[in-house]
């Protein structure tokens, strides 16, 4: 945490820089994507590694999430506990998930054959519109406001696992 910046405040500079990430990720696999019919093999393999990375990066998000942040969170802020907004929202994006890793699974070996850009865009449409609704909820939920509004204390939200 920054030096002076709000105690309640630090759930939530952690998890932005996460979320900058993932946004990133998904800005560059949407900025190639109209190209990325033309490129050469290992450019194209390359391609496909950084989707799979943003998919391998959200999901252990989402799991050290839900092992250890939402349960602590759900105790004064019932978005978080289990069946509720912010894990049904990842239940949704789970599923987009699923879809973007089965198919760059079925495009590495041989992308240049099996590829299809308009397909990896309708995928990467998909998980959008889960992922960026989801992000901004999240980061509004841990927003110095709410977190006060909450209850917490500044000492419960230094013990917050994050």
């Amino acid at each position: 945490m920054r030096a002076g910046s709000d105690p309640y405040n630090r759930l939530y500079e952690r998890m932005i820089g996460f979320h900058t990430n993932f946004r990133s990720s998904y800005a560059f696999l949407q900025r190639f994507l109209p190209q990325s019919a033309s490129l050469g093999k290992r450019d194209l393999e390359v391609y496909l590694s950084r989707a799979a990375d943003l998919c391998h990066h959200l999901e252990m998000h989402h799991n050290i999430e839900e092992t250890y942040v939402f349960p602590a969170l759900a105790k004064k802020m019932p978005s978080f506990a289990l069946g509720d907004a912010h894990v049904k929202e990842h239940a949704v994006m789970h599923a987009a998930l699923e879809l973007l890793e089965a198919y760059v699974q079925q495009s590495t070996p041989w992308p240049k054959t099996v590829y299809d850009p308009e397909k990896m865009g309708i995928i990467l449409t998909t998980l959008g519109q889960a992922l960026f609704p989801h992000l901004e909820a999240e980061e509004e939920s841990l927003k110095a406001a709410n977190m006060r509004k909450a209850g917490w204390t500044e000492s419960e939200m230094a013990r917050l696992p994050m």
